[in-house]
């Protein structure tokens, strides 16, 4: 078997020289056969094709055959054949691009040696998890668990990094991870240039100075220089050596660049948490040593643990979980934010790519009625309908395979156009190349693309009657009439697909014009929001530094030209930020608790910056310093929660504890949005910074006019007052929002998007599916015409022919929109379940867009001569 193996290959090869020995083989033969008066062969063809297929590959030539056919074929009919090509290049291309994005966000594991063996710790109290640890705690879990080894990741944002020491401005919204010396040797990585870093870089006496650079910081602000390595960049002023530039696919671990985690004190620019066991801030991530089992590892932790950390008094003991490690922390993220919008996008497109298969499927089947007299010829001398199959589909592949190769390019840059939507940060973290996986998939699409619109036209095709062909007979036989339904099946399929593509688009983007258009208590136009880093700055909250240092940002912000209002406060708006406390009120059955509030430490100016109304009552005065009777002002939620509708003016609560001095209730604020654009108004206490010391992380500005042009001053009026005081980044409220939005923006542009092409196929079906008509039934129409039927009435029927068919689609569209919108109401707001008037609008949007699409070669029809229709025929 081996042997015939070799032997037919070889005949690949040497195709014509074996021919030639046959030739002469079969003229001695038959020259002998003369001469002794024996009788010829028989048919000497069949003999040349029977000795052929001893030695090749029969069904290799019979492909290679049909493979040359179909590409002479599609040569023929250029424009056509680009159309489709072009098409599922950009319908494949979408999906691939879809798929590269939630094969990397959903789907793949960390790009790490090993991913399955990686485990993530998180602590418990109670039922609470608590996923940071404090550095002396991972310090010790690092150097006491026998049963796996263990390293430490730590983020920063906004670090302060320069490229020269001379340079004016750092490096904006960067964000950097502070990792123990292990942390690459751990996850199995290597540096695309230099080295990571080693157990001495992260000695805790003697730190090195050293970073790591990610791939995408080192292209982008180095220029993928190769020399990087040695070259010093300046981290808050200080000198650090670059030793390494991570590999492109290494994300998701860190985003800009990696320090050693004892250098921490420099990083964070001057705060040393390495000995503070009250700040939680490190990630966890270990390799379990062979033969350890999760449960083992779990055991050992939470006795070591408990004993380096021990509980708060009156909690019970701490329990430490075990989690697996193969998505990491960002990876796991992402899943929570972004799973249920990338499935939905991916159905989109495969709905998408469902239109265009049928479009394509129509163009084809037209393809086929065209060729009726080649197929008859070819089914006449011999040729079987598995072979005929075997033509049409081999055509659809090479279709399709070019729609791949196309699609690939599409998808290179939609996918990179798809992550830009997102907010930085969320899907940029992870690599959504074209690799191994994608490739697979576009392949494995690519073939289900030629067998969905190949199938039908090919089966159609071959079950000509090839007698009344022959003969030269009318088109309108029952083939025909057959053609015509089938092209009808495939426009109701587009119809319907559309519908439910341009409804998922209709309420996504009616759902995020209702966000836009909510009420958030204050205005978001003409506000700065400035988030800043008190922390580091070594400050004594109890000693009043922090008030102090708020009242002279604020008096130095409010002599910025543009500048109304300016203010401090502890948490920020859309900022999902902020601390509750326990808060005790005086109730008919005494002080009682009435449970977490929040609170918002801020400057006197917080509400009129804000343009939070006071209701009832009155607001913040300058009376209202350290050393006056503390006072509070509540919005409308804590009243109608805490206080049943009584007037609470006047009124005395108590925060943390009751044993606390009592705060007067002076004034009653109106609600406000705080976290999220959707919540409903939490209850919120404001309280003096001045009454109330406490760090602020939130400086709010009110403009005059446009908030863009005082932007630049913003910061340096900031940096004035305190250098070391630098904005992560400076923006109005509206930005925020889009921010917080982004997952509503992504869905409503990218399945406007395809909404948009779904509806533009679909037309082009109606189109083709006319045009159709019109070819194969232009003798009837001259008839019509010369009987004396008006053009009119010609064109008139003919849309009415097409709408019925986009009628029939919409309402099967119409059902599955209303089953599947339960699948994305929780991702909608403010849109009421089956809406009619958005159905009722969006069917009258694919109405009017298909009678559009069937009147151009409905005007056709009304213009056909009747004496050269019928000569034609």
């Amino acid at each position: 078997m081996l042997r015939e193996i070799r032997y037919r290959i070889r005949a690949l090869f040497r195709r014509r020289q074996l021919d030639r020995d046959l030739q002469d083989e079969l003229a001695d033969h038959l020259a002998r056969r003369g001469e002794s008066g024996r009788a010829p062969f028989g048919n000497i063809t069949l003999v040349q094709e029977q000795t052929r297929d001893v030695w090749t590959f029969t069904l290799l030539e019979d492909l290679a055959r049909d493979l040359r056919h179909a590409l002479r074929t599609l040569r023929n009919t250029p424009a056509q054949t680009a159309a489709i090509v072009l098409l599922l290049a950009i319908s494949i291309g979408a999906t691939s691009a879809i798929f590269s994005v939630v094969n990397a966000a959903l789907l793949s594991e960390l790009p790490v040696a090993d991913p399955k063996g990686l485990v993530v710790l998180n602590r418990l109290l109670g039922n609470v998890r608590v996923g940071a640890f404090s550095t002396p705690s991972a310090r010790e879990l690092q150097r006491q668990i026998a049963s796996m080894e263990l390293a430490a990741s730590g983020v920063l944002t906004n670090p302060q990094l320069k490229l020269s020491a001379d340079a004016g401005e750092e490096i904006p919204e960067l964000q950097t991870s502070l990792v123990s010396g292990n942390f690459f040797q751990l996850l199995g990585v290597q540096a695309a240039l230099g080295r990571v870093f080693t157990a001495e870089d992260d000695r805790y006496e003697d730190p090195h100075a050293v970073v790591v650079l990610s791939h995408q910081f080192w292209r982008r602000y180095l220029g993928a220089d190769r020399g990087v390595i040695g070259r010093q960049v300046y981290l808050h002023n200080v000198p650090f050596t670059v030793v390494g530039v991570m590999p492109e696919s290494f994300r998701g671990m860190g985003r800009d660049f990696w320090v050693p985690l004892n250098m921490q004190p420099v990083a964070s620019g001057g705060e040393d948490a390495r000995n503070n066991t009250g700040r939680s801030w490190l990630a966890m991530i270990g390799r379990l040593k062979p033969g350890i089992s999760r449960d083992q590892a779990r055991s050992e932790l939470e006795i070591v643990f408990n004993r380096v950390t021990p509980p708060p008094p009156g909690q019970p003991g701490w329990k430490l979980s075990v989690d697996p490690g193969n998505r990491s922390f960002v990876y796991a993220s992402l899943g929570t934010q972004y799973a249920s919008p990338l499935w939905i996008l991916m159905g989109a497109v495969t709905m998408l790519l469902l239109v265009a298969c049928a479009n394509v499927a129509s163009i084809l089947l037209a393809r086929a009625g065209a060729r009726q007299q080649e197929v008859a010829v070819r089914q006449a001398i011999g040729c079987g309908r598995s072979r005929l199959v075997r033509q049409f589909l081999t055509e659809s592949s090479v279709l399709a395979a070019g729609g791949a190769g196309l699609g690939l390019l599409v998808a290179a840059g939609g996918s990179q156009a798809l992550v830009s939507l997102a907010p930085p940060g969320s899907l940029d973290v992870v690599y959504s190349g074209l690799d191994g996986t994608v490739l697979w998939f576009t392949f494995v699409v690519s073939i289900l693309s030629a067998l969905l619109f190949g199938v039908a036209p090919a089966l159609r095709a071959s079950r000509l009657t090839i007698e009344p062909v022959l003969k030269g007979g009318s088109r309108g036989n029952t083939d025909t009439y057959a053609r015509l339904w089938m092209n009808r099946a495939f426009v109701v399929t587009q119809a319907a697909l559309s519908m439910i593509l341009v409804m998922g688009a209709a309420l996504f983007a009616v759902s995020l014009y209702q966000l836009y258009h909510v009420d958030p208590g204050y205005s978001t136009s003409r506000i700065l929001s400035v988030p800043v880093n008190t922390r580091n700055l070594g400050y004594q909250v109890e000693t009043g530094q922090y008030a102090a240092l708020a009242q002279r940002v604020v008096d130095r912000l409010v002599q910025v030209p543009g500048v109304q209002f300016a203010s401090v406060s502890a948490a920020g708006f859309l900022s999902q930020s902020g601390r509750t406390t326990d808060v005790f009120i005086d109730s008919e059955q005494g002080r009682t608790r009435v449970g977490d509030v929040r609170v918002d430490q801020s400057s006197r100016s917080l509400l009129e910056t804000m343009g939070i109304p006071v209701l009832a009552g009155r607001a913040f005065q300058p009376g209202d310093r350290a050393g006056a009777p503390p006072v509070a002002i509540v919005n409308e939620q804590f009243v109608r929660q805490h206080f049943q509708g009584r007037n609470p003016v006047g009124s005395r609560v108590w925060f943390d504890n009751e044993r606390t001095p009592a705060v007067e209730v002076i004034g009653v604020a109106g609600d406000a949005k705080l976290n999220d654009i959707r919540e409903q108004p939490l209850a919120i206490a404001y309280l003096s910074i001045d009454q109330f010391p406490y760090r602020f992380n939130f400086i709010n500005i009110r403009t005059e006019d446009a908030a863009s042009a005082i932007l630049p001053f913003v910061g340096q009026a900031i940096r004035e007052v305190e250098p070391r005081l630098r904005p992560s980044r400076i923006e109005t409220l509206a930005t925020s929002l889009d921010r917080i939005l982004s997952r509503d923006i992504l869905l409503a542009r990218i399945s406007g998007l395809f909404g948009a092409m779904a509806l533009l196929v679909a037309c082009f079906g109606v189109y083709g599916m006319i045009s159709y008509v019109v070819a194969e039934r232009t003798r009837e129409i001259g008839i019509r015409l010369a009987l004396g039927a008006e053009p009119w009435e010609i064109r008139r029927r003919m849309v009415a022919d097409a709408l019925k068919s986009v009628v029939l689609g919409l309402l099967i569209g119409i059902i599955a929109a209303v089953a599947g919108e339960k699948a994305i109401r929780s991702l909608l707001f403010g849109v009421q379940g089956s809406n009619p008037y958005i159905y009722a609008a969006v069917a009258a949007c694919l109405i009017l867009t298909s009678a559009s699409a069937a009147w151009l070669p409905a005007r056709r029809a009304g213009d056909i001569d009747p004496a050269i229709a019928l000569r034609s025929e």
